[in-house]
């Protein structure tokens, strides 16, 4: 079913586009939740019930939780509502309706009650009258209650056959433990307007009166800032064990921002709009109708559910209990919220026809209801996906761009970030672990007994523009690729720039054009290690296999040393998987931390300068291979994930360099093709079958994600016979 289609009710349509102007926060759904609410109590307050074959009789009613930041306009919303609208309504149901039926029906009562206890109707009349006034005077709203308060005011509208009970709670996360017993209480009455009454002694002091039976209509609005109800605390677990007691089912919900569109009206044209002559006389004639529902004579009217609409209604709940369906099972309170949202649609559509003086149910009713049940599903939605507390901080701190945050920053600026050191512990782990599935990469370092946490989201590279600088010159006159004026260098045009005639170039951007490590702006995108030596060409490019990368051969590639021996002499750029911002100190770590990784000893600690530069070599040799980018993120340094990573490193100190690299990989996955590439690089290095095999089965035996010997030979080694056979 497509319920997109389904119009708003215009009535409520015109209460929230007054409000959204005036207010000028242009979310519908939080005024809609508001306006559903103070229409309701027009009906409740007059006793009105629906009469459904599906649902038996039941009061139209309404019970919201509206979840919203501050600013959004709830206090200037309500008292419109509550004065304007429904104002005039409540002081005639106050000063005329409520008496004037609790008269006739005290009346009525007592010559029931007469015949019974052989009293006149006058001594039973006077007796029902005390008792009724003992009860208090009826509220026709109130904002705090307790459970044997709300029975006693329940008992009064009993006897007086007209009211509701309307609880309205601000800030809900502040409220919420106080009012547990009321809540408890109200969740009772929501379905049919009944409660079980507690059985009490009977004193001089708390005369226990006869229990008077029937239905009570009750309302309830709760509001909140969700940063004082979804706070991570015992106030936020409170909240949804409220939801999973039956509150999600009862509720329509409303969970938004802020959303300010750009004014761009002089403070003449704001005012002209606030007091708009047309606006007023609508929200008058809203009110002026309501006003005319004050009539003892409709106090208990009766709204029927005609065929049509019943099967529409019938059609809404199967395709609600369908989808409920096909959710996991672990999603209880979601699952018994759609089961329920025809119940509360009918309660509404019966709402919205009472408003137009109606006492039949048409099917535009029910479809407008329908339309604001399904906004309140989206909102609940949204509400079980929020922002965990550990994705708030993971958040706040990557906001800062960097900066030094002490324990003392983070508490003073996250509401959420309090309670025992040990919570927080618990609440910065879980957000260290958050973050290092989402990009965010958080820090901690210490400083005279002080820790010290940073954070920063991570960009993924772009390799349509390599972060680097170049020039004619050693030192100066670098132009930044990419920025100003300059023509960007994509990955693709790096392998030709390399390649240039008599330039330099750097893996930073540089400041003025000079090259030194007080000028290189932090950021970089590409890796460049210089190999001298240490391993050659050919196993690097086995190691590399799964990498894309750019190796070009330098100008002393094969060129005899001292000693007279020729080695591989060559250049390799990663591209990085993301950019990142390190000052010269924590990039001097990081490349400590990758050097680490690399299957050779022997770089050049120079690499580890931002400002180190690289010759380009014309008629190099260069070699491309396609490939996954650098998993950077365990090279960080102070972060869990190169913490992690140096765990491993120690449980692989028993291996050689070559050896630890391999390890690595097989521990990845894919251990067979992995082992088998070891074989193939020592097989290319000359080595003979036989010492490959014993190398192969040495270093599997060292290492805990070994294979089986057999597995070995008849896979691997056979490969690599196989690969020598056929050359």
């Amino acid at each position: 079913m497509d319920f997109s289609t389904y119009p708003y009710n215009p009535i409520v349509e015109k209460i929230v586009n007054t409000l959204m102007t005036k207010t000028q926060n242009y979310d519908p759904q939080f005024f809609r939740l508001q306006a559903n609410f103070f229409l309701s109590l027009v009906p409740s307050s007059m006793n009105v019930t629906i009469n459904s074959p599906i649902t038996g009789k039941i009061p139209a009613n309404f019970y919201g939780i509206s979840l919203s930041q501050s600013g959004s306009g709830k206090g200037f919303s309500t008292n419109l509502l509550e004065q304007r609208i429904i104002g005039p309504f409540k002081q005639e149901f106050m000063n005329t309706v409520f008496p004037l039926k609790a008269e006739l029906s005290l009346d009525h009562e007592a010559n029931l009650r007469s015949g019974r206890n052989g009293l006149s109707p006058d001594e039973t009349l006077t007796a029902l009258t005390k008792e009724f006034k003992s009860y208090g005077a009826y509220d026709f709203s109130f904002d705090k209650a307790t459970e044997p308060a709300i029975k006693q005011m329940r008992q009064k509208i009993l006897l007086a056959r007209v009211g509701s009970l309307n609880f309205i709670i601000d800030e809900i996360g502040l409220n919420l433990q106080s009012n547990t017993e009321a809540l408890t209480t109200m969740l009772e009455l929501y379905d049919k307007g009944l409660v079980r009454n507690k059985l009490t002694k009977n004193t001089e002091s708390s005369q226990r009166y006869q229990p008077m039976s029937g239905s009570t209509p009750a309302n309830l609005l709760m509001f909140g800032a969700p940063s004082k109800l979804l706070d991570g605390t015992k106030t936020e677990d409170d909240f949804f064990s409220l939801l999973e007691t039956g509150y999600a089912r009862r509720c329509f919900f409303n969970f938004s921002r802020l959303i300010k569109g750009e004014n761009t009206m002089t403070p003449e044209e704001q005012y002209d709009l606030l007091t708009k002559a047309t606006t007023e006389a609508e929200l008058d004639k809203i009110a002026y109708d309501i006003l005319q529902l004050a009539n003892v004579n409709f106090v208990g009217t009766e709204l029927t559910v005609p065929r049509n609409v019943g099967i529409l209604l019938m059609a809404y709940r199967q395709d609600c209990e369908r989808r409920a369906a096909e959710l996991p099972e672990f999603a209880e309170i979601q699952k018994a919220e759609l089961i329920h949202r025809y119940f509360k649609a009918l309660k509404l559509a019966g709402v919205y026809a009472f408003i137009e003086g109606l006492t039949i149910i048409n099917q535009y009713h029910l479809e407008q209801a329908i339309r604001f049940t399904e906004d309140s599903g989206l909102a609940i939605e949204r509400l079980f996906n929020r922002e965990k507390p550990y994705e708030r901080l993971a958040k706040f701190i990557a906001s800062t761009n960097g900066s030094e945050l002490t324990q003392v920053d983070i508490s003073a600026n996250l509401p959420i970030y309090k309670g025992t050191q040990s919570a927080k512990n618990e609440l910065m782990n879980n957000a260290i672990a958050w973050g290092y599935k989402n990009n965010i990469i958080i820090k901690r370092s210490y400083r005279d007994n002080i820790e010290f946490i940073t954070g920063e989201t991570l960009k993924e590279s772009d390799l349509s523009s390599i972060i680097c600088a170049y020039s004619q010159d050693y030192a100066d006159g670098y132009l930044n690729a990419g920025m100003k004026d300059v023509p960007p260098i994509s990955w693709d045009n790096l392998a030709t720039m390399v390649q240039m005639d008599g330039h330099h170039w750097t893996n930073h951007y540089t400041r003025n054009g000079h090259r030194s490590n007080a000028d290189m702006l932090e950021g970089f995108n590409v890796i460049v290690l210089d190999v001298d030596g240490e391993i050659p060409l050919s196993d690097m490019m086995h190691c590399l296999q799964d990498y894309k990368y750019i190796i070009h051969t330098t100008k002393r590639h094969q060129v005899p040393d001292e000693t007279g021996q020729c080695k591989d002499r060559y250049r390799v750029i990663l591209p990085s998987s993301y950019e990142l911002k390190f000052s010269t100190e924590e990039y001097k770590q990081f490349m400590e931390n990758l050097a680490s990784w690399l299957p050779f000893d022997g770089l050049d600690e120079a690499t580890f300068q931002p400002s180190r530069k690289w010759a380009t070599t014309p008629n190099c040799q260069v070699f491309t291979n396609e490939g996954k980018l650098l998993d950077v993120l365990p090279f960080i340094p102070r972060t869990s994930r190169n913490e992690e990573y140096a765990k491993t490193n120690v449980s692989l100190t028993n291996l050689s360099n070559i050896e630890r690299w391999f390890a690595r990989q097989m521990a990845e996955g894919n251990r067979n093709n992995t082992l088998a590439r070891y074989g193939f690089m020592l097989s290319d290095g000359g080595m003979d079958l036989a010492s490959i095999e014993e190398t192969l089965l040495s270093f599997n035996s060292r290492i805990d994600c070994g294979l089986d010997e057999k597995e070995i030979q008849s896979t691997v080694i056979t490969s690599i016979r196989n690969r020598r056979i056929n050359g």
